[in-house]
Parts: structure tokens; sequence; C-alpha cells
């Protein structure tokens, strides 16, 4: 099925109030062939559920009988949205059974309650001594994780400078469980706070959580996504990053964001870019800068000979761990100096003389095929280095604001284009900015990124349809979101999609990566010129 027709289709089971899916055909029970008189007792067969649903007699909220298709290894992981599961959810289910139970407590079909909070084991007997277990998660709402902030006091989270004390609480993670932890919430972002009525937060627990299943730490981001109505670029820059194999990725979890009750839309949540050895992994002496066009804004900055803006995240400055002048900020300006002359030097592309003395090429290599391909404008760029024994790499990636077509700058970059100017996916970007140039002067650096270039393309279609399925995931909570945000008949800032409908912001955004990747091809064969 077309990718609009797909949609369409799940727009219009949504106006019912189920999800969207096709049922399965049950797995064959393993065993000897059934006896069509008395399948339940013939030895070796197990028992089995032929159908397991939820019925719109017994569950408020359904306006027809829900399936639960049970996939393979008796599995039943099913959203059904708009479902009221305050008072629990109330299953029906048939087969070849004498018993069903859940943690020993007898189910009737159509009768018992269940709450799927968690994930839910049932338990299948029959006459014949034998068992059978089903594992059964079912999401409610609008498929999504829940997040609910409860400030102390119901105080308004009005800085990025000081966190409001707060419980934050996930829900509708059946996998995963609930979870309720204290911590503290402030605003974050820079034009994407003061701008945007739509906010971005940041989250310090007080202890280290893990949430939906990712390693624990403090520290956790909110990502709101207003400018971006597809609310899917972040989760392709990711993808793209992952693909291609920067050292760390940031995951993509879209949930629906309460704050003190009140509903605040779709948001990304997502690592914050911090040293951890499941993150940024770095040893004690390494450092993790970032060229931001917002280095003003920090409390410590360093300027290159070739006048690029440093900030710091580790060693941290506002903690105090680097300052101007002590040894960690003398040494990484000394050296990103000493590589900035050994790129514009003449022995440049010596391999013991030049800049690949000092930086991990290969890693600018991908971080230059994830930008360009996805034609991210205004990334905030990461250099990381393990340990002063170490070269500097870019890694990771973050900030897909303006990627993917959403903006485009003004002739040679010298401001941004604005509604209705249309976005141009055949132009070359970052071979224009920063090192790149140089570093397009080395046939090696060349041949590095025509390696990635191919090691990713066999991974494309397999990750479109990845994205795809996670678009699908979105759809109902993106129709509460844009009744919350009502943008998609406005221009944002200098966004200039503009297309009426998530459907078609999506589609654009799918379509855009697919030109931009076939336009690339014929940039890398025509020798990274454009034609």
């Amino acid at each position: 099925m077309k990718l609009r027709a797909l949609f369409v289709t799940a727009l219009a089971v949504l106006a019912m109030g189920c999800e969207l899916m096709t049922p399965e055909p049950v797995n064959p029970t393993p065993g000897t062939p059934e006896d069509p008189e008395n399948p339940s007792v013939v030895q070796g067969n197990l028992p089995k559920f032929t159908r397991f649903y939820l019925s719109k007699e017994v569950n408020e909220g359904l306006v027809d009988d829900f399936e639960c298709p049970i996939s393979e290894g008796n599995v039943i992981d099913v959203v059904c949205p708009r479902l009221d599961s305050s008072v629990g959810i109330i299953p029906s289910f048939e087969g070849d059974f004498e018993s069903v139970t859940i943690e020993g407590v007898v189910q009737t079909s159509g009768v018992t309650a269940q709450d799927f909070n968690n994930e839910v084991v049932y338990l299948l007997s029959n006459p014949a001594g034998k068992t059978n277990k089903y594992t059964v998660r079912i999401r409610t709402l609008n498929g999504l994780p829940r997040v609910d902030i409860h400030t102390d006091g119901k105080q308004a989270v009005t800085s990025k400078e000081t966190y409001v004390a707060a419980t934050i609480n996930f829900s509708n993670t059946p996998e995963y469980g609930n979870l309720s932890a204290r911590g503290g919430v402030k605003g974050r972002g820079n034009a994407t706070w003061t701008n945007y009525p739509k906010k971005p937060y940041k989250i310090k627990f007080d202890e280290k959580v893990s949430l939906l299943g990712k390693p624990k730490n403090k520290h956790w981001v909110l990502l709101a996504e207003y400018c971006d109505k597809s609310l899917m670029r972040t989760a392709y820059m990711s993808a793209v990053s992952s693909a291609v194999g920067l050292p760390w990725t940031i995951s993509v979890q879209h949930v629906d964001l309460y704050m003190n009750d009140l509903y605040l839309g779709t948001y990304v949540l997502t690592e914050h870019v911090r040293k951890d050895s499941d993150r940024v992994d770095l040893e004690d002496d390494g450092f993790l800068f970032e060229n931001d066009n917002y280095y003003y804004q920090e409390p410590l900055y360093m300027t290159t000979s070739k006048n690029w803006k440093y900030t710091f995240k580790y060693p941290d400055a506002e903690d105090g761990e680097i300052t101007k002048g002590d040894d960690n900020y003398n040494f990484i300006l000394q050296y990103m100096n000493d590589f900035e002359k050994a790129l514009y030097s003449n022995d440049f592309k010596d391999e013991q003389k030049g800049y690949r003395k000092y930086i991990d090429a290969r890693s600018f290599a991908k971080w230059y095929l994830v930008n360009e391909l996805t034609g991210n404008l205004e990334p905030n760029i990461y250099y990381s280095m393990v340990s002063r024994n170490d070269k500097v790499q870019m890694n990771p990636e973050w900030d897909a604001e303006w990627s993917l077509g959403l903006a485009a700058r003004g002739d040679d970059w010298a401001g941004w284009e604005l509604p209705p100017a249309e976005s141009r996916g055949d132009i070359e970007i970052w071979k224009k900015e920063r090192y790149f140039p140089r570093l397009f002067e080395d046939p090696y650096f060349v041949g590095l990124v025509k390696e990635e270039w191919e090691a990713f393309k066999p991974k494309k279609d397999d990750m479109q349809a990845a994205l795809r399925e996670k678009a699908m995931s979105i759809i109902h909570s993106q129709s509460d979101n844009f009744d919350k945000w009502p943008i998609l008949e406005s221009y944002i800032s200098v966004g200039l999609i503009c297309l009426g409908n998530w459907i078609d912001e999506y589609e654009y955004v799918a379509t855009f990566f697919d030109n931009r990747c076939e336009w690339f091809e014929g940039y890398v064969d025509n020798g990274f010129k454009v034609k």
C-alpha cells in the first residue's frame, strides 16, 4: 500500500476509535494433529487462544469490537486508542483450553478486568496437563508513552537556568511498567525556548533512572519539535546517524507530555548530550565541545585561529571544571589551533604532518554524510576527544530543526529565505562549510566519504520502512498535538513548508530524503560537483 493511502486508511480507522492493523492468523499449535472431536486432550497438543479481543459491550470507549492479533511467539502487542483504561480493561478470548490464569488468578472471558499498565502473561491449561503462555501488551490513549510532570505547588517552568522540583511519571508502557521518580525540570534550547509557544524541557532526576529501556541516567531531554510539523525530522537524523555508524546516536521516542495535568502535545524524549559510558564515552581527561552560534550565552567559550567559537560540555564550564587559561582550556585551544594550522598548511594531505594527525577523519566523513543527506542547514556541531591521547571526532549528531527541506538559506548562504520561497534539495551544503572545503581537497578524505556512502546505500530502504512505522506510531498523537497547536496551515519562522495536514508534511520529509539521496548519488559520480 502506498504511503498516502496507508495514512488515509489509518485516519479513517482513527475516526472510529480503533488502531490500524490487519489481523494475522494464529500460529498453529505445536504437537500432534488434533482430534476433531476433542482437540484439547490429544497427547502433545498445547492449549491455545484462537481469538483475543476487546468487546465494545464491556469496555467503555470502544465503538466496535477490537481484535488483538496473536503474533509469533504467542505475543499480543497492540494499541487501542481512546480507550478509558482507568478502571481496567476487560479482554475476551476464545480457544482450546480448560482454564486461563494470571499469577494463579482465574480469568473469565468478558468478565475479568485487568491492569495492562504492565506486561501481562496469561497461562493456559488443558485436561492433559499441558500449559501454554501468552504475553499481552495493550497500550491505550494515543499508543505512545505518557509523561506527566507535576511540579511542586504547580509552579510554572519559566527558566532555562533554574530547575523546578517535580515528580515525573511515565505510563502507558506495558513492556517497562509505570515509573514515578523525583527530579527537576527547566527550559532548554535557544530560539526554540524563546520564540515558540510549545517549549522544550530538560529533566534532571534525583537518582539515575532507565527510561523506556535506555541505560540509567539522571539527564534527559524533551524536544518540542514545534517548527517540524512532520514531527519526524529528529527521527530521520537519528536513523541516518545510526545507519552510518557514528560512535553514539541519540534515541528518539515520541511521547505525549502533560504538565500539571495540562496537555502540551507530542514531544520527542531523548538523551541529553553529555559524557557518560552509555552516551559520549570519554575518559576523565577527554573533551566534549560544541561549535554553537549562541556561544555568547554560555559561561565560557574559546576562539580558534580560524575564528570558530567553541563552548564546553565536558569539562563542564558551568560547574567550574574548565576555566579560561587553565590547563584544560589551554590544551584544547592549542590542539584545535594546531589542527587548523596543519589543515591549511602545504603538507595538509600528509598523514603524519597534516590534519590526520589531529582528527579522526572517518568520523568527519560520517558526520558530513548524515548532514548532507538530510540537508541539515544548522545542526549543533559537537566534537569529542576520548582522551588527550586520542584524536578529535565529529560526534554526536544533534538538532535537525532546519533539515529535510524545512528551510533554506539565501544566495551564498548570506541569509534565510522566507516564504513563499521553496527549499531546494539539489544543492551542496556542507562541502562549503566549516572545515570541509579544505578536507575535500584531499583525495583521501573524498575516498572516505565515498566508502561511507557505499556502505549506507544498502541500508536506506530498510531505514525508510522503519521510519514509516515510527510515523504510523504517532498518527493518533499528532492529531491531538495539532488540535493543541493549530499550525498546520501556517508558516512557522523561516520554515518553508505549509501543506495543511500532517500526512503531507510527513510525505514531504520521506520524499525529500529519497530525492536527496538520488541527487547525492549523481553528486558523488560527478566528483562532488554540482551538475
